[in-house]
């Protein structure tokens, strides 16, 4: 199932300033092949 992602421009052209990469390349990331998920045993749920 394609995943569709929805964004708001005010906050997409924040990102791209503060980050330098816009949503459009970011959201490609999740749709990557070769990309694993590793789940962060140190994170606390309040963050």
């Amino acid at each position: 199932m394609p995943l569709e992602f929805t964004w708001d421009r005010a906050k997409a052209a924040s990102n791209l300033a503060k980050h330098g990469v816009p949503f459009e390349e970011a959201s490609t990331t999740f749709g990557d092949p070769l990309s694993i998920t590793v789940t962060d045993r140190e994170r606390r749920t309040y963050e």
